[in-house]
């Protein structure tokens, strides 16, 4: 009884081992497929990618360091989307030049740098990230190449796109960085500004803007308040008259130029006005500028959107490869023309020596 107990134990015992044996075997076996299952899996997935260059170019750091400074004023402060932040390169492979720029919906800022392009293309990419980088590069050229990976939608994957890399590469070190870059289609466009004004040395068009910045409003009250009035007209004696107006409500700033018609080339009368915030960046552009350059003011009325009927308009300020395109500001300025012609009628005038009324005021 003892003996055949303890044979039908070993047999049993031998029965579960050899069906865990079996179960090991199998559970490896399924193992093994679903591994093989997985690495089928990723051969497909990595044979549904396709890669492009989108740009390949060299250009300079320094060029392109100073170009990056110029633009980033035209990146607001806090932007409603995160476009916004970048700054838009496009590679021109025929004129062989880098295009940059930033757009904060109000205003712009776009400036050219030479390069040697042997990919064209477009993409935007974020201009705090890209400016650090380029700041600790060495001097000499630098190697841009954008790589564009598209992905085909998968029967068991819900995302198909493109994605893109900005590589950037010192031409005298054997080392690249790579950044998160976006395609450029969907970066918002400065307008088409081509109808041209005038030109204007930069000293006077400086005189004026600083002028008229003193009486600017700050406050909100009066929203057509913080910018300043433009009138551009040619008189009875052929001379191109340049008038700017601001006020705040209790200070008033008149100040006109008169110029030769052949000088500046005024081609036909205007009135707009501009935010204080754009004309504090034209100055501040135009401080960093030869005092004889000459400006070029281009101004155009934009087509109505399909959301809005109103109309709108956009001035241009030029010069070398430097732009600022602004959009004006929509409604009626105060008409100070009354006023005006009051202080101009004044025949009472007081010369002061402004050291002396400073301190007397202080």
């Amino acid at each position: 009884m003892t003996n055949t107990t303890v044979t039908v134990s070993k047999e049993r015992k031998s029965r579960t081992t050899s069906t865990t044996s079996s179960r090991r075997k199998n559970a490896s076996s399924a193992t093994k497929s679903i591994t093989k299952a997985r690495k089928t899996k990723i051969a497909k997935s990595e044979s549904s990618k396709s890669t492009r260059t989108e740009i390949e170019l060299f250009c300079d750091r320094t060029d392109l360091e100073t170009a990056l400074t110029y633009v980033r004023r035209g990146v607001p402060q806090n932007p409603h989307h995160p476009l916004l932040h970048h700054v838009s390169l496009v590679a021109d492979s025929e004129s062989n030049t880098l295009e940059l720029t930033t757009n904060s919906l109000d205003f712009g800022m776009n400036t050219k740098i030479k390069a040697k392009v042997s990919q064209a293309g477009r993409l935007t990419v974020s201009l705090e990230v890209l400016d650090k980088l380029i700041k600790k590069f060495p001097q000499g050229r630098i190697k841009l190449t954008a790589i564009v990976t598209q992905v085909t939608k998968e029967q068991d994957s819900d995302w198909q796109g493109d994605s893109c890399q900005l590589i950037l590469a010192p031409d005298s070190e054997d080392a690249q960085f790579e950044l998160e870059a976006c395609l450029g289609d969907e970066f918002p466009t400065l307008p088409q500004v081509t109808s041209r004004l005038l030109a204007i040395p930069a000293s006077i068009l400086l005189k004026q803007i600083s002028s008229a910045l003193i009486s600017v409003a700050s406050k909100q009250d009066n929203k057509m308040l913080t910018g300043v009035r433009f009138k551009f007209t040619v008189d009875a004696k052929k001379l191109a008259r340049i008038d700017t107006i601001s006020t705040d409500s209790s200070r008033l700033t008149f100040t006109t130029s008169l110029q030769p018609v052949s000088k500046v080339k005024l081609t036909t009368d205007a009135n707009f006005t501009l935010s204080a915030k754009v004309l504090k960046e034209l100055k501040n552009s135009l401080t960093a500028t030869s005092s004889e350059q000459q400006i070029r003011v281009y101004y155009d009325e934009l087509e109505s959107s399909d959301t809005s009927q109103a109309k709108s308009a956009a001035v241009m300020f030029a010069w070398d490869d430097k732009r600022i395109v602004a959009l004006v500001m929509q409604g009626d300025y105060p008409d100070l023309s009354a006023v005006r012609e009051m202080v101009e009628k004044n025949d009472k005038i007081a010369v002061f020596n402004k050291p002396t009324l400073l301190q007397s005021l202080q």
